[in-house]
């Protein structure tokens, strides 16, 4: 009897030590919003974005190498309001979610971190901060600090979204970066727009 008692003791022990010692996540990888919807007339007047869901436009680095293009993503709730961001309070953009069930749940905090790092007519800038939470896959990682930037990009009728997610979080670039995210956008926007005029 005294025997399993310490038997079962240990392995507590051991499965506990074997979690504090996981180890946090290391890596990143982009996707797009898709069926994204606005609430105003351009992106300088528009407060509320809502996402079908998100699709994986470039395979996961790092820790995150199981995330494959055409991976999809989705929002907390059930559509037309999954992957709600309203950015009418920078600091309070907290609830944001993206999931997939294979790798894990990233929700963005509220905190005086998150904010409009760029904004216009046309094109807008977005820094959040959170947590990804791993499961699946990746369920042997901790929970760890990590940033979304998100880029909307408007060209005539078509919308256009970029998202990097990084873990653990990268701060906020400075503003000689802000033309690169404007001309990824921008040309996304541009192919999704041609592709639209060659169906019609």
């Amino acid at each position: 009897m005294k025997t399993r008692t310490l038997f079962a003791l240990f392995c507590l022990v051991v499965i506990g030590n074997v979690r504090a010692n996981a180890a946090d996540l290391n890596g990143s990888f982009a996707f797009s919003g898709l069926n994204m919807t606005k609430n105003g007339t351009n992106l300088l007047d528009s407060t509320i974005f809502t996402f079908s869901n998100f699709l994986t436009t470039s395979n996961g680095n790092a820790d995150y190498v199981g995330i494959v293009t055409g991976t999809l993503w989705t929002g907390p709730n059930p559509a037309p309001t999954t992957g709600s961001l309203n950015i009418t309070n920078p600091t309070t953009m907290g609830g944001f979610s993206i999931t997939n069930a294979s790798f894990g749940t990233f929700v963005a905090s509220n905190t005086a971190q998150n904010q409009i790092v760029n904004q216009s007519a046309n094109f807008l800038d977005i820094y959040l901060r959170g947590m990804f939470t791993p499961s699946g896959t990746l369920a042997s990682f901790n929970p760890t600090d990590t940033s979304l930037r998100i880029s909307i990009n408007l060209s005539g009728d078509s919308l256009s979204s970029a998202f990097t997610l990084n873990t653990p979080a990268v701060n906020v670039p400075e503003p000689s970066t802000y033309v690169l995210g404007i001309v990824a956008t921008t040309v996304v926007g541009l192919i999704a727009r041609q592709r639209r005029k060659a169906k019609s």
